[in-house]
């Protein structure tokens, strides 16, 4: 987007915090220490890489540049097909995803049915606690599995930042260090003193239900947030470039209505814009403020591409295209994962009914 030179390029991916840096890095100091082109410097990195999707694109920046096509649209293409096939390998994971989670529902009626072979085994004879023990072990082993498999299937990713920065995340870290060991605590106790062991759960689970609470709230304004970048740095740079004024005039031309998530934050953003502090340090808070992976990327791109002196509509949208991607296919994956969620909360609660069922009433359920 900027037009930099080749070795300002490569000087630059080099300082990326990705996994291709390292290769950049050597790719750099061959050409300035060893004497390479950076074409040959490329070909000879990529035929040592083992990672063959880095090896792949330095071997075809190799013959780009010895072709003598210019960087910035072999840059632009590669950049659209690797968000093409990162796309495309998501929603393949997602459609295995899909499959796991319907066998999951399986799993956990076999293991309904293992616990009430269980119970009613108890009413008709006497039964060995071996015995009891055994079934239970198989129920543990086979939601356990169940959920290996899942966790194994889906996407990774990281959502929110590695370092918790939003209000919400901060007060979610310290009621996490103070409340988890007191409910720990207090389970002993009560433990100690021979209360009930059901009574004991209970109070821990009021005790840490603010930690889980904050969790569920952080969430979903971080998903608000990831599904207004896009928008916001859209308009951003669309309009800059309109009125050909600065960041900070085209951020205070910016209705703020159009992103609610985002609202708040763009907002300090622009009084502290306005008041002369630092452009960087400004949108370093706005990323920290938002606490999400993809808003720093999205600004990190922006940021980087304008200050290298690309325009800023392209530097805005291609900024957008990325949070745009990543927010729908994280919609995808919600789509799959509510169902679900719900779907396994209503078959657990069912088994805890059929158990007290059984429990209380042995003698209805054995003439039924």
């Amino acid at each position: 987007m900027s037009g930099i030179s080749r070795d300002r390029v490569f000087e630059f991916a080099a300082q990326l915090s990705g996994r291709a840096a390292i290769y950049f890095r050597a790719t750099e100091l061959m050409t300035k220490h060893l004497g390479y082109d950076y074409a040959e410097a490329c070909r000879i990195e990529g035929e040592s890489v083992e990672d063959e999707r880095v090896r792949n694109i330095l071997l075809r920046m190799s013959g780009s540049m010895s072709s003598g096509e210019p960087e910035s649209e072999f840059l632009g293409r590669e950049a659209d097909v690797f968000a093409t096939t990162y796309g495309d390998e998501y929603e393949r994971k997602l459609e295995t995803l899909k499959q796991w989670t319907d066998a999951y529902s399986a799993l956990i009626v076999s293991a309904v049915l293992v616990v009430v072979v269980g119970v009613v085994s108890t009413m008709v004879w006497k039964t060995s606690t071996a015995f009891i023990l055994t079934l239970v072990g198989i129920t543990i082993g086979i939601t356990v599995a169940g959920a290996w498999l899942i966790s194994l299937l889906s996407p990774k990713e990281l959502v929110p930042l590695s370092q918790p920065t939003s209000p919400e995340q901060k007060l979610m870290r310290v009621l996490s260090f103070t409340l988890i060991p007191a409910a720990f605590m207090v389970a002993m106790m009560l433990l100690a003193s021979g209360a009930d062991l059901g009574m004991v759960l209970l109070l821990t689970a009021v005790v840490i239900f603010p930690v889980g609470y904050l969790a569920v709230v952080d969430d979903r304004k971080l998903k608000g947030r990831d599904r207004d970048i896009g928008a916001f740095m859209r308009s951003l740079g669309g309009v800059t470039t309109a009125v050909g004024a600065t960041v900070t005039e085209g951020l205070a031309k910016l209705d703020l209505r159009a992103i609610p998530a985002l609202r708040n934050e763009a907002t300090r953003l622009m009084i502290r814009l306005q008041t002369g502090i630092l452009p960087s340090l400004c949108w370093k808070r706005f990323v920290l403020e938002c606490g999400s992976t993809v808003v720093n990327r999205a600004v990190s791109m922006f940021r980087d591409a304008m200050a290298l002196g690309a325009a800023a509509e392209d530097a805005g949208s291609r900024a957008s295209a990325y949070a745009v991607k990543i927010d729908l296919l994280r919609a995808r994956r919600r789509l799959i994962a509510k169902p679900f969620a719900g779907l396994t909360l209503v078959m657990h609660a069912a088994v805890l009914v059929l158990l007290v069922l059984c429990l209380l009433r042995p003698s209805a359920v054995l003439r039924q």
